[in-house]
C-alpha cells in the first residue's frame, strides 16, 4: 500500500489540483449568481487550498531554486491567512448576528493576521519525498508554533462541533463532515508520516466538496 502511494502520488498531486480548482471556480460563480457570504468565505479558503495544492504538483518538475522558494513562501502565507476563515463559515451557518457575529469576525481577523506572519516567519528547506521537491518549515519561533498548531487544530474541531449542531438544526451533515473528514485524513497522514503531505490532500478536496455543498444547502435554506 505505501509503495502504490509513492508511486501514484506526483500523477495524484496533479489530479487532486485539477479538483480543487474546479471546486474554487464553481464556488465563486455561484457567489456571483446568489450574493451568499458562505460561497465567497468558501471560496476563499479553497483558493488557500488550491495553491497549496498546484505548488506541491509543481514540486515534481521544479527544485531547489529562488522562484520556488517563493512560490512556496506564497502556500504558507495563503494558508496561514485563510485557513481562519473556517470561523466566520461556521458564524453564518449558526446564523449568528450583532456582537457575536462582530465578535467572531474580529477573532476571525486577529487569525488572519497571525496566520500571514507565521507564513512570513517559517524558515524552509528543501526535501523531496516520491519525486516531489517541496519546501517544508523546519523553524518557526515559538510563537509562529503554537499559532500554525492552533490553525492545524483549533479550526477543524470547531468546525465538527459547528457542524455536529447544524447537522440537528438544519438537517445536513455536509459541515460536519467536511471538518471531520479533513481531520481523519489528517490523522491518517501521520501513519505514513513522510507522505502526510499528500494523504492530507484528500481530506483538503473532501472538505472543499462538503464546504461546497454546505454552502447550496444554506442558500436553498434561506430562499
Amino acid at each position: 500500500m505505501t509503495k502504490f502511494l509513492f508511486d501514484t502520488c506526483p500523477i495524484m498531486l496533479w489530479v487532486i489540483t485539477i479538483i480543487q480548482i474546479v471546486f474554487t471556480v464553481m464556488t465563486f460563480v455561484k457567489y456571483s449568481q446568489t450574493k451568499n457570504i458562505i460561497y465567497l468565505l468558501t471560496g476563499l479558503l479553497t483558493i488557500g487550498l488550491t495553491y497549496d495544492g498546484l505548488i506541491l504538483a509543481l514540486g515534481c518538475f521544479m527544485k531547489e531554486g529562488e522562484l520556488f522558494a517563493a512560490l512556496s513562501r506564497l502556500r504558507y502565507v495563503l494558508h496561514g491567512a485563510l485557513i481562519p476563515f473556517i470561523y466566520a463559515i461556521c458564524a453564518y451557518a449558526l446564523d449568528l448576528k450583532g456582537k457575536w457575529l462582530k465578535a467572531v469576525w474580529i477573532f476571525t481577523g486577529i487569525f488572519v493576521v497571525l496566520g500571514f506572519a507565521d507564513g512570513c516567519v517559517e524558515q524552509l528547506a528543501v526535501k523531496e519525498v516520491a519525486n516531489v521537491t517541496r519546501y517544508i518549515s523546519v523553524y518557526a519561533p515559538a510563537w509562529a508554533e503554537i499559532v500554525n498548531s492552533f490553525l492545524t487544530f483549533g479550526t477543524v474541531i470547531p468546525m465538527m462541533i459547528v457542524g455536529i449542531v447544524v447537522w440537528k438544526k438544519q438537517k445536513t451533515p455536509h459541515l460536519f463532515l467536511s471538518g471531520a473528514l479533513m481531520f481523519l485524513f489528517s490523522g491518517l497522514g501521520v501513519a505514513v508520516k513522510d507522505l502526510m503531505f499528500y494523504i492530507s490532500m484528500y481530506g483538503e478536496v473532501l472538505m472543499a466538496l462538503f464546504l461546497y455543498l454546505y454552502a447550496r444547502k444554506k442558500d436553498a435554506l434561506n430562499n
